[in-house]
């Protein structure tokens, strides 16, 4: 499972922030004020084919400005993940940017693989990750809490997962149970998610 390398990562010798953020209230404005947000772009759809070759087979999720869809790579034929954005404005992009910036850059058994970036026909930004089929860890704490070692197997591998993107001058800034993934339910299998705000510091 790995170790935590060094000591607990303070940001600006603030202390370090409670292991799990706070779940947004879905009312909470994220990015732009609402008076000065852009009306949708049309959004990706089933069917649609993206940059010549991922090919959107279902919508599997939603939410964070963003559509998740189970698609075909028409060139390796392999099953991947398809984020797309709901909207075109400079948050927005700057964030799938990021996202994609960070996550090519990050390589670890317990955060999500990026496979590759664009944009839709109608100038929406896309993220292509690796296709996970499971639960995330909030869905499984609604049947319940874990156990005291599945609690310690979950956690050493989530601050590996951290350490190393710290160890790159990545902070995550949005780790909560949503957006931690569990491959076939697998606790040892966890995977890191949603890399859209994280902050990169440098120096």
């Amino acid at each position: 499972l790995g170790t935590v390398h060094g000591n607990p990562v303070t940001h600006m010798g603030q202390s370090p922030p409670p292991i799990f953020a706070d779940e947004p209230d879905d009312t909470t404005q994220v990015g732009p004020a609402a008076k000065e947000r852009p009306d949708p772009v049309s959004r990706s759809a089933e069917g649609e084919l993206l940059a010549e070759r991922y090919q959107l087979l279902a919508m599997i999720g939603s939410g964070g400005g963003g559509v998740v869809f189970r698609a075909r790579d028409r060139v390796s034929g392999a099953l991947v993940a398809v984020k797309s954005a709901a909207q075109v404005d400079d948050h927005t992009s700057q964030m799938f940017e990021r996202e994609a910036r960070v996550l090519a850059g990050l390589r670890h058994a317990a955060i999500v693989k990026y496979l590759d970036h664009g944009l839709t026909r109608a100038g929406a930004p896309f993220l292509v990750m690796e296709l996970l089929q499971g639960e995330n860890l909030r869905e499984r704490l609604n049947h319940g809490p874990l156990a005291p070692a599945e609690a310690c197997l979950l956690m050493a591998r989530m601050l590996d997962a951290l350490a190393t993107a710290h160890a790159r001058g990545v902070i995550h800034r949005d780790f909560k149970p949503s957006n931690v993934f569990l491959p076939a339910g697998d606790l040892a299998q966890a995977k890191l998610l949603d890399f859209g705000v994280a902050r990169e510091v440098h120096g």
